[in-house]
């Protein structure tokens, strides 16, 4: 608590309280204690935005209600580029009743604006660190959240639909992300009020309304808005990695729950369910094989079997896994315990996968499993979670949060999951880019759809020297992570994705692409398809991808010969394409 006393000193200096003039207004707080959380992360899409929501914020929110009560106020900002000497993810500052005080954490909250904003966050990344960080710091759940955000990812979304759970969340949508599952999961402590970028008295009084006893799980937009289409569409993206299960050659673990709250009779349709969707890989200790192991647990882990056990699909799949009955579900002991098996035996080129069959994670004499979750999957790991709830869905909050984007399947009793949804699932986690699981200096990046965690999209090398453009492609071909040809982004999808893993000490970079004006002059990709995104404006025979306004794309004209910076992509690993 050293640093919040700093803080709070810190923030009495800052600025007077009669220059923002919160608290001073004459309607009633109606919560002990209110977060206002500005998502500024990329789907913002406007640097702007982020400042006119924290000015909204000061001079017209805040000044509305007055500060009798005694409520305290925390402000947090997500997206930031530099999180240097953060606590949490986001900047989080807290204020009490008191105008000058509360006055005074608004200007450190714009403050930090100078940090720069719209980074990659996803919205769950957002809940969580709420949760886990801001909440245990400040010793108490919130009375009400305020949230910001334009956040269209729907799985993203749908994951998230637990953070009503924790407290009333009110929700300014901005852009076109459909909400109504937070209201479907909390109907009495969630509202969704649409907004059209008006930042005045009546959106202060909208919120102001909902958050004094009316939010009662109403949803304005009723679902996602409709948006302008553009006049040239893009291609649509396609998945670039094909499934043959038969050719994966993932490191597999599997977490199953063994304890009396799965139940038996579902315990066994579970074993049953995870080995059908391994019938057709290639199980055995070669490199270009799947390997398996398995862990069930309760109280405690038990390793099953290890993970160079199987030197058969068969031997796996007619394996039996004991049934212990307890009643804990210690989820971070089996976690524990596979990534031992990871570290002592795992393969240097082979993706490690856990599969995490679960019914509920009940607190006991053991820790939360997310920190060590989420440290996992930041090394390259997946977690593809069969999350079992019970007829109500209960569970399936807390175990969502501990899948990688895009490998959740919602057994709920009723929705009857199909187990080829989880062959596919480890044709997803066998699809990464070259470099990536050693973390190599060259390694390429992926480009995800949304909702997604594996390169759907391509993956892509960015240089931070300059090159002329006729040595661009040679380099790329010597890249030590795997050969690669110049870039070849045709949908605004790959675009973006190649302009956010420049060097962050970049600002909006010109790359070369393997776009080039013919003899007939007509701009076409390196491998020979045309170019159907419109007008290349500019003079010169070679391409160049710049970021524009906010985080949209723009391809303008160069001279060949000028100095840029380039771009070059490859193939991802895939079970179709053997890398190692």
């Amino acid at each position: 608590m050293l640093w919040r006393v700093v803080l709070f000193l810190l923030l009495i200096s800052t600025v007077n309280a009669a220059l923002c003039g919160a608290l001073q207004g004459g309607i009633p707080e109606c919560s002990k204690h209110t977060i206002v959380i500005v998502d500024a992360s990329s789907y913002l899409q406007n640097e702007d935005l982020a400042a006119k929501l924290i000015d909204f914020t000061n001079k017209t929110l805040l000044p509305k209600w007055r500060g009798d009560q005694r409520t305290q106020f925390s402000f947090a900002i997500y997206g930031l580029v530099d999180r240097t000497g953060l606590t949490c993810k986001g900047y989080s500052t807290q204020g009490q009743s008191d105008p000058e005080i509360v006055c005074n954490a608004l200007s450190n909250w714009k403050a930090n604006l100078g940090r720069g904003v719209l980074g990659t966050i996803s919205l769950l990344d957002i809940a969580n660190d709420i949760h886990e960080c801001t909440i245990k710091e400040e010793n108490q759940y919130y009375d009400l959240a305020i949230l910001f955000t334009a956040n269209n990812n729907l799985p993203d979304i749908q994951t998230s639909s637990w953070f009503p759970n924790d407290h009333p969340v009110i929700v300014v949508n901005l852009g076109n992300g459909d909400f109504s599952s937070w209201v479907a999961t909390k109907p009495k402590a969630t509202a969704i009020l649409c907004n059209a970028n008006s930042f005045d008295d009546s959106l202060a009084f909208r919120i102001i309304g909902a958050s004094c006893g009316n939010i009662t799980g109403f949803d304005e937009c009723s679902g996602p808005m409709t948006t302008t289409t553009p006049t040239i569409q893009p291609p649509v993206d396609g998945n670039l990695c094909d499934c043959d299960i038969a050719h994966s050659w993932n490191d597999v673990m599997i977490l199953a729950d063994s304890s009396s709250v799965m139940g038996v009779d579902r315990y066994h349709e579970l074993e049953a369910f995870i080995q059908s969707a391994f019938t057709k890989a290639t199980i055995g200790s070669e490199k270009t094989k799947t390997r398996v192991g398995v862990i069930t647990y309760s109280e405690n882990a038990t390793l099953v079997a290890p993970l160079d056990a199987f030197n058969t699909t068969l031997d796996f799949v007619y394996k039996q896994w004991p049934y212990l009955g307890g009643s804990g579900t210690n989820v971070l002991g089996a976690l524990d315990m596979a990534l031992d098996e990871f570290q002592n035996k795992g393969r240097s080129t082979s993706r490690k996968v856990i599969i995490l069959g679960a019914s509920a994670y009940r607190e006991g004499d053991y820790d939360s499993p997310l920190t060590q979750a989420q440290t996992f999957q930041r090394n390259f790991g997946v977690i593809i979670v069969i999350a079992d709830g019970d007829i109500h869905g209960q569970g399936i909050a807390v175990l969502s949060q501990l899948a990688t984007p895009g490998l959740l399947i919602n057994a709920t009793t009723g929705l009857f999951p199909d187990f080829h949804d989880l062959t596919q699932m480890l044709c997803n986690a066998n699809c990464f880019c070259p470099g990536q699981l050693q973390n190599q200096k060259s390694a390429y990046f992926q480009v995800t759809r949304d909702g997604e965690s594996w390169p759907s999209r391509g993956c892509y090398w960015d240089s931070s020297l300059t090159s002329i453009q006729a040595l661009v492609s040679n380099t790329c071909s010597k890249l030590s992570a795997g050969a690669g040809v110049p870039a070849m982004p045709d949908t605004i999808g790959k675009q973006r994705g190649l302009l956010a893993g420049a060097p962050v000490n970049l600002t909006k970079p010109s790359f070369y692409l393997g776009l080039t004006k013919n003899t007939n002059g007509e701009w076409v990709w390196d491998d020979q398809k045309s170019y159907n995104g419109g007008d290349i404006l500019g003079s010169g025979d070679c391409a160049v991808l710049q970021q524009g306004t906010g985080f949209n794309s723009v391809i303008k004209a160069a001279d060949c010969r000028d100095g840029n910076f380039y771009a070059c992509q490859t193939q991802p690993c895939s079970t179709t394409n053997f890398c190692g």
